[in-house]
């Protein structure tokens, strides 16, 4: 992969209107943050010199849901899908500069649930009355059943069960109970084995040659540490593969921090990985 001729396209869509609005060969400033914890993802973005009518556009209070992908030429890939939470607009200099903050399964992030769910529930249940509570996409539910085969568990509940908390919370929390990692990615439930990667995708290998930008390092709990340039299939849960002088392994992702920059300096990952066994 060429790894020149950066590129950054936002698309804005109503969800009322099915109005979308798409952003291309703008200065556009980023940063992502993404995890495998239950708290939403989150996007803040300046982008320069947008037409008064889409500065009016995306000002609306209907719900919009932004994607962000960046890449290099014609080669963009999705870093962050969320929903928009904040507009502002400022003067810098010559130029408008318009600030925009979103986040990744906040709509239904404080959305309480509570349910009784009698003996003999299926656990599948459980998990589609949180989703829809929590308004996230099932993702790979179906797989996360899967892994509770897997792990020897119980496909419904033996004693009545009360859910009372915060769809997320609960969700994650009955995740965990059954051995499943949880999170939130573009809006969509993933469901992995905890200690597992996500299977399915390109496995990534960097070393200096192909973006590793200076030593990784690993701590004694196995968590290792790396910046690197920007490319596809590097985020939570995914493997990466890194090959360096003093650190070399199998990792899975569990935090991307994405910055860049059309024009600037940089157009980077910052990652944290749990060693594989």
């Amino acid at each position: 992969m060429q790894l020149f001729r950066r590129a950054v396209s936002l698309v804005i869509e109503n969800v009322d209107t099915e109005e979308a609005i798409t952003i291309e060969n703008l200065n556009v400033e980023f940063d992502i943050t993404r995890t495998l914890e239950k708290e939403p993802s989150t996007l803040s973005a300046v982008v320069y010199n947008l037409s008064e009518s889409t500065r009016s556009k995306i000002e609306s209070e209907d719900r919009q849901i932004i994607t962000l992908k960046a890449g290099y030429g014609d080669e963009l890939w999705n870093l962050f899908v969320g929903d928009l939470r904040v507009v502002r607009h400022a003067r810098d200099g010559a130029d408008i500069a318009t600030t925009i903050s979103a986040g990744d399964g906040v709509k239904g992030a404080r959305n309480w649930a509570r349910k009784w769910f009698p003996k003999g529930s299926s656990i599948r249940s459980i998990f589609d009355y949180l989703l829809i509570k929590a308004e996230i996409g099932t993702g790979n539910l179906e797989e996360g059943m899967t892994i509770e085969e897997t792990n020897g568990l119980p496909d419904s509940i033996r004693a009545g069960m009360h859910v009372r908390g915060y769809a997320l919370d609960e969700l994650a929390e009955l995740a965990n109970s059954r051995g499943i990692d949880f999170s939130v990615q573009d809006g969509e439930a993933q469901f992995l084995p905890i200690g597992d990667f996500k299977g399915g995708v390109p496995i990534t290998v960097v070393e200096p040659a192909s973006g590793l930008i200076g030593s990784p390092t690993l701590d004694n709990e196995g968590v290792m540490s790396c910046t690197m340039l920007l490319r596809p299939n590097v985020f939570p849960g995914a493997r990466l593969d890194v090959q360096s002088e003093f650190v070399s392994g199998r990792f899975k992702i569990v935090r991307a921090d994405y910055t860049g920059s059309v024009y600037g300096s940089e157009f980077t990952i910052a990652v944290e990985g749990k060693e594989l066994k």
